[in-house]
């Protein structure tokens, strides 16, 4: 049948509902291929919660469809929902980026499984939030934590997706369970699961994936997302004592040629500064939370990893919040040193037997020596000089922060050395596995601290020893056997 003149009309001027909808149809095509056991469980059960939401727009896209109009719409003759529904469609899509890159091949199943174990051992209300993590890559070198669920609750508006209150909530969190439950009712689903409350991805650098000995970074991630588990996050509350007065701004405005300062300057600074502390604090406890959870292994990794980025010391706290590499390590090894509850110097000095762990000792102390000499760069502008309060006001709170964290992981839980340490370093040096009988997921934090352990006792001279290419080689077989370990 041929189209009238009305048709071609409203063809030209409206979206498209058909083309909305089948961009609905679509998503739920290519979230159907992510399945076991090509992805990971973690996948699987983030793309139902995202599948839930897809396949109650289809359905109300198919329900706005007017058979009487063909190219129009019922119920929404100003096509804003249709536009709302459209765009939190594409939001939708986006996120199947990083589900699709945790296939196998691009996110060791190893790593998945160890990080979600230390989820169960450290995180807060575990069986309560049924907190899901899903690690994998990205082509930009750093390390990222994107709380998903965040995000969500973000895009999603409850007058968008129940205009007429059929639901009954204006709580999105409630309107999201309901549609959970409305999907597994529709899948024929028994096994009654709860809807994760908590959806975190971890990112790493695509360029590390077969690097193992950098795998503990990724609990620096998983403190991020223990933070966010908090409501509000954890950060903010800790945030709130902390203030910044007219005096110490002005004194440093003045410092640097700004001798009337308005009250909107002030007021403008001041917020600046709030938001470099939230920086600030966001990656202090992320640090602190993830030397208590993996120890001496996420220290060192820390240490290598940051060494080829940044030059020394770095400002305490550069212009982008984030505190700089020498002030950084130095709050990592005091801790880790002077207060978590292993003295392990003492326990590497009592405890090797046939190890020689001098050079692991050496390595600690030029480590300390650097540490404490080092003064941090100092402020070269007025920014940088502001930047400064940051950390004294942080500094101030750390009493107070401490005994936060280890409310969250308390000396009972934190990563320590046992007698199997010694062991796991021994199987790398006869070039096998550091896996002994009796090992669980729980066992990472040791095995990552035992493969750092081995590196600088036997790995860097056996690497000097070979030629350039050999040196590769070699350093990608404790690589292998570490991962064959987790």
């Amino acid at each position: 049948m041929a189209l009238t003149q009305k048709h071609l009309e409203v063809l030209v001027k409206s979206p498209s509902l058909g083309a909305i909808t089948y961009q609905s149809h679509a998503i739920i095509h290519e979230l159907a291929r992510i399945k076991r056991p090509k992805y990971p469980e973690q996948a699987c059960q983030i793309r139902d919660v995202l599948w839930s939401l897809t396949d109650y727009i289809r359905d109300e896209l198919t329900e706005m469809y007017d058979p009487g109009n063909p190219l129009g719409v019922n119920r929404d003759p100003e096509f804003q929902r249709t536009y709302a529904l459209g765009e939190l469609l594409r939001k939708i899509f986006s996120y199947l980026q990083h589900l699709k890159a945790s296939v196998a091949d691009q996110s060791p199943a190893a790593i998945q499984h160890a990080l979600s174990s230390l989820i169960k051992v450290h995180f807060p209300n575990h069986g309560k939030k049924n907190p899901l993590c899903l690690i994998c890559p990205q082509w930009r070198y750093n390390l990222e934590y994107m709380p998903l669920d965040g995000h969500l609750m973000n895009d999603i508006s409850v007058g968008v997706l129940d205009p007429t209150g059929k639901f009954g909530t204006d709580d999105t969190l409630e309107l999201l369970d309901r549609l959970w439950r409305r999907f597994q009712n529709k899948q024929q689903v028994n096994d009654a699961r709860k809807l994760p409350q908590h959806l975190g991805i971890l990112r790493f650098p695509a360029l590390d994936l077969h690097d193992t000995l950098l795998f503990p970074l990724l609990a620096h991630e998983l403190g991020h997302f223990i933070d966010f588990s908090f409501s509000p996050y954890l950060h903010t509350v800790l945030h709130r004592d902390i203030n910044f007065s007219d005096s110490e701004i002005h004194a440093i405005l003045e410092q640097y040629g700004e001798t009337n300062a308005s009250f909107e300057i002030l007021e403008q600074q001041r917020k600046w500064l709030a938001d470099l502390t939230a920086v600030f604090l966001r990656e202090s406890i992320a640090d602190l939370l993830a030397v208590r959870v993996m120890g001496i292994g996420f220290f060192i990794s820390q240490a290598e990893f940051l060494k080829t980025l940044f030059p020394w010391p770095g400002l305490r706290v550069e212009t982008t919040g984030y505190p700089g590499i020498g002030g950084r390590l130095s709050a990592i090894y005091d801790h880790l040193f002077s207060e978590c509850p292993q003295d392990i110097h003492q326990f590497l000095q009592q405890n090797a037997g046939t190890i020689p762990v001098d050079n692991l000792l050496g390595y600690f102390g030029e480590w300390e020596k650097r540490l404490k000499k080092t003064a941090s760069q100092q402020p070269t502008n007025c920014n940088e000089a502001l930047a400064h309060l940051v950390a004294n006001a942080v500094s101030k709170k750390r009493r107070s922060l401490l005994k936060t964290l280890k409310k969250i992981v308390p000396d009972s839980k934190c990563a320590s050395l046992s007698d199997t340490f010694f062991e796991r370093i021994r199987l790398l040096d006869n070039r096998r596995p550091p896996r002994l009988v009796g090992d669980s997921p729980e066992s990472f934090a040791e095995i990552m601290s035992a493969a750092w352990a081995y590196q600088i006792i036997y790995g860097e001279e056996r690497e000097i020893a070979k030629t350039s290419k050999r040196r590769f080689s070699e350093y990608t077989k404790t690589c292998k056997l570490v991962l064959a370990a987790i």
